[in-house]
């Protein structure tokens, strides 16, 4: 299942934009450095267990940048690491592994 950014709960200056290339559906969310900056996902699993969750991104700048993952509240141990790419037009995926119910 493909969740898009853009269609989640956005808070902390996190916000819309079209202005990448390739970015599906259309448009993408910034995601503005500070801990307030958040998009929150909706998810319901057939079953109880472990899913790879996988985060495409596009990030150009000086090195990689890493985000919180919370699931129902709860900070979840190896925070997502994003790769730096050469450029902000680029895309990548940065993937983890978490519990799901």
């Amino acid at each position: 299942t493909t969740l898009q950014a853009e269609a989640a709960a956005l808070a902390g200056g996190a916000a819309t934009s079209a202005a990448l290339a390739m970015a599906e559906g259309g448009s993408h969310v910034e995601l503005p450095a500070g801990d307030d900056a958040a998009i929150a996902f909706t998810v319901e699993v057939p079953r109880d267990g472990f899913y790879t969750l996988e985060f495409r991104h596009a990030l150009g700048g000086e090195a990689d940048a890493t985000r919180n993952l919370l699931v129902n509240g709860t900070d979840i141990p190896g925070a997502v690491t994003l790769p730096n790419l050469p450029a902000g037009d680029v895309w990548g995926a940065a993937r983890e592994r978490v519990e799901l119910s």
